[in-house]
């Protein structure tokens, strides 16, 4: 009679973190793979333990939605919509679903509000890397830090990117168009 043994299989992110954390004390490891360590164990804690929130994400689905084909009405195109006509102030307001700002407070101001939207990836891409390093050495995560960041997880990469994005790209397509006059604007992008 065959004798059988029982193996466990481990996944290649759950071998390459044991040897990280083995080897940790031993050689320097580089701070890059410290860090992709740390937000793989927070990102495997998250998904056993960060709270489910099904209502949030379909209203991301749908918002979401509205920003894949919110770039086909080229709001701000002046040659598609001229000022002050009732066309002009109904994509104004549809342009909220998906760029945030009406396009009547936009124009002008669109540094500001990419200054505003890279500052909040910003600063919770640092909250995300420090509540990382923090979970990989006490092994615990504040419940704040948890709802917080699932939150964040759940907005951040699929509506505030995009918003950057088009922004960026606002004020790009006004420098070739010689309509930015402000080259702050320009050199903030690089």
């Amino acid at each position: 009679m065959a004798e059988s043994t029982a193996s466990v299989g481990r996944s290649g992110s759950e071998i390459e973190a044991a040897s990280v954390s083995r080897f940790e004390h031993l050689i320097d490891i580089p701070f890059s793979e410290k860090m992709i360590d740390s937000l793989i164990a927070l990102f495997n804690y998250f998904d056993i333990y960060a709270p489910r929130m099904e209502l949030l994400y379909t209203i991301i689905t749908f918002l979401r939605f509205f920003q894949l084909i919110g770039g086909s009405f080229m709001a701000a195109n002046l040659d598609s919509f001229a000022e002050n006509t009732l066309a002009q102030k109904v994509v104004s307001v549809i342009t909220v679903l998906f760029h945030v700002v009406p396009l009547e407070y936009r124009r002008g101001n669109e540094m500001i509000i990419l200054g505003v939207v890279n500052g909040i990836l910003l600063i919770m891409g640092i909250y995300l890397q420090v509540t990382a390093f923090s979970y990989k050495s006490t092994s615990k995560v504040p419940k704040a830090s948890l709802l917080i960041l699932s939150v964040y997880l759940a907005i951040g990469p699929f509506l505030l990117v995009p918003i950057s994005a088009q922004y960026t790209g606002q004020l790009l397509s006004a420098y070739i168009q010689g309509t930015c006059h402000n080259m702050l604007q320009v050199w903030y992008l690089y």
